[in-house]
């Protein structure tokens, strides 16, 4: 079996996806890589079946910067264009594509292509509440199958956005590469930082809810009287006192790690449109087995119903407060029987096989089947 894969969009935040998904293919079946130039080093991947693999690269004028979201999409079309001039679509049983933006997909993608293809759907589905994403979504043709995290997010296509399509769920699985990483540079069991940290390292943070922490006296008061140190990343702000950092450069990733393995909570503070994505930093989390303390979006909501004893849940600063006054009691630690459940329903194997029965290699295991 021959699969054309292909990243458009190659965005840093999903390189670690992507080697995963390399990987786990490699070993399945012949392999055409397309993506950005100078993206991921197939030569460094571990456990990667190199002699199943040939990665050709999408040119790096394509990607050149975009004065408005118009010229964007247009650049997102021209890369389309190049990929089917320049590969043959019908000599592979299936395309699967790892990254789209919904707009140019649905314009520029073949309607009468007879190669099977599945998307991977990123923040695709949380941009449907735009009128026209959601116009052009509902336009990609019904053989396009789609891919998505977990099971709600089927459901959310199926029942409320009403595609025929069909989809396929595929859980993200848990990557403990950083863990390692920090076992490497010797940071297990070296905990030296004073404070009880909580730490809320994603990009994705509520810019509003930083804002308030620093004027918020409430939280200083709780931060300072229970020990906490609160370190919090931010596109926009820098700032820093005893028991709050905030930070808007990238930590160097040795920092990163120190502060996931002294951390007693990771924080999510979420802008209120993530709801239908998976954040790879819950499953960093998940890796160093840390609770976790977040907004209450959709994608936490379920997770925590799921798996009860994850962590917290907050809907408001106040009721964060709450939270960081009453928390300092707590140990932090779930028990070992949700995190070896967490374990197996996001874990290499059940990931394998999940993607053998999208590529149509399941060996008709009804448990896969969706």
């Amino acid at each position: 079996m021959k699969i054309l894969y292909v990243d458009l969009l190659s965005p840093s935040g999903h390189i670690g996806l992507n080697k995963i998904l390399v990987k786990t293919l490699s070993n399945l079946v012949d392999l055409d890589i397309v993506w950005r130039n100078n993206y991921i080093n197939i030569d460094e991947l571990k456990d990667v079946n190199d002699r199943n693999i040939n990665v050709y690269y999408i040119p790096e004028k394509l990607y050149k910067e975009s004065v408005s979201k118009i010229s964007y999409r247009l650049n997102n079309v021209k890369i389309i264009k190049w990929l089917l001039r320049n590969f043959d679509i019908n000599k592979y049983n299936l395309v699967f594509i790892s990254s789209y933006e919904t707009i140019s997909f649905s314009m520029a993608w073949p309607r009468k292509l007879k190669t099977r293809t599945v998307i991977l759907n990123h923040n695709n589905l949380d941009e449907l509440q735009n009128k026209v994403k959601y116009l052009f979504f509902k336009l990609i043709p019904r053989h396009i199958e789609h891919i998505v995290f977990e099971e709600y997010m089927k459901d959310y296509l199926k029942e409320s956005i009403k595609i025929d399509n069909k989809i396929w769920v595929m859980h993200h699985p848990i990557s403990f590469d950083k863990y390692h990483d920090a076992k490497r540079f010797g940071l297990l069991g070296k905990e030296k930082d004073k404070c009880d940290i909580i730490f809320a390292p994603s990009g994705s943070n509520d810019e509003l809810f930083i804002k308030n922490l620093i004027n918020n006296q409430l939280v200083y008061k709780y931060l300072s009287q229970t020990n906490w140190r609160l370190i919090i990343k931010s596109k926009e702000i820098t700032y820093e006192d005893n028991y709050l950092k905030i930070f808007s450069n990238y930590l160097d990733y040795k920092e990163y790690l120190y502060y996931f393995v002294n951390a007693k909570y990771i924080l999510f503070p979420y802008v209120q449109n993530f709801n239908y994505r998976i954040s790879g930093v819950l499953f960093d989390a998940i890796a160093f087995k840390k609770k976790i303390i977040a907004s209450s979006n959709k994608i936490f909501k379920y997770f925590l119903n799921k798996y009860k004893d994850l962590g917290f849940i907050f809907n408001n600063l106040n009721e964060f407060n709450s939270l960081i006054n009453i928390l300092h009691k707590d140990k932090g630690i779930m028990s070992k029987e949700i995190i070896n459940q967490i374990y197996y329903d996001y874990s290499q194997d059940f990931f394998t096989k999940s993607l053998k029965n999208i590529i149509g290699d399941s060996q008709n295991d009804e448990e896969y089947k969706y």
